[in-house]
C-alpha cells in the first residue's frame, strides 16, 4: 500500500489528431467547402443583380430625359431645322474659277468638282455638298465647321444673295 505521502503520477493523456487540421473527417471538409462555394456564388449572383438594376435605373432615366426635352415643340423646332430651312439654304453649282476659300466639303472631305451642286448655310457661309449636309442636319442642327446654329433665314431672296456673294 503506497504511502500516504506518496502521489502516484500517471501518464499524461495522449491526444492523437485524426485528418488534417480541424476537420476530423473528410466529411467535415466537404461540408465546409460546399458552404463557401455556396456563398462565394450567392455573392456573385446579388453582385450581378445589383449592376443590373443599376443599368436598368440609368437606362430609365436617360429615356425619361430625352423623352421630356422631345416634349418642348419650341425647343424641338428650334434644334432641328424643317423643310423651310432646308429650301432657305442657298444651291449653288461650284466652279474653280476664282473660288479659293471654298475648296472641299468639311463633311466628306473631298473637295469640290466642277460643275457640283454645293449648298451653302446662310448663317455662316459655309458650303458643303448638298447630300453631305443634309445628312448633317438631319441628326445635328448646327454647322461642322464653325458649329454656329443653323436658323431659318428671314429673307430667302436676300439670304441667297448675300450668300452667293460670300462665295
Amino acid at each position: 500500500m503506497p504511502s500516504p505521502n506518496t502521489t502516484s503520477l500517471s501518464p499524461p493523456p495522449t491526444t492523437t489528431k485524426t485528418g488534417w487540421g480541424p476537420y476530423r473527417t473528410a466529411k467535415d471538409f466537404d461540408a465546409n467547402l460546399a458552404m463557401i462555394l455556396i456563398l462565394l456564388i450567392s455573392a456573385l449572383v446579388c453582385a450581378l443583380a445589383l449592376n443590373a438594376a443599376i443599368r436598368f435605373f440609368l437606362r430609365l432615366l436617360r429615356r425619361q430625359r430625352t423623352d421630356n426635352s422631345s416634349h418642348d415643340p419650341e425647343k424641338h423646332a428650334r434644334m432641328k431645322p424643317t423643310a423651310a430651312a432646308a429650301a432657305s439654304q442657298l444651291t449653288l453649282v461650284y466652279s474653280a474659277a476664282g473660288k479659293s476659300g471654298l475648296s472641299e466639303c468639311a463633311i466628306c472631305l473631298s473637295e469640290f468638282a466642277e460643275g457640283e451642286h454645293v449648298r451653302v448655310l446662310p448663317s455662316c457661309r459655309h458650303g458643303f455638298h448638298v447630300k453631305c449636309i443634309e445628312g448633317w442636319l438631319s441628326a445635328r442642327s448646327s454647322c461642322p465647321t464653325c458649329r454656329a446654329a443653323v436658323v431659318v433665314a428671314g429673307g430667302g431672296a436676300q439670304a441667297s444673295e448675300r450668300a452667293a456673294e460670300a462665295v
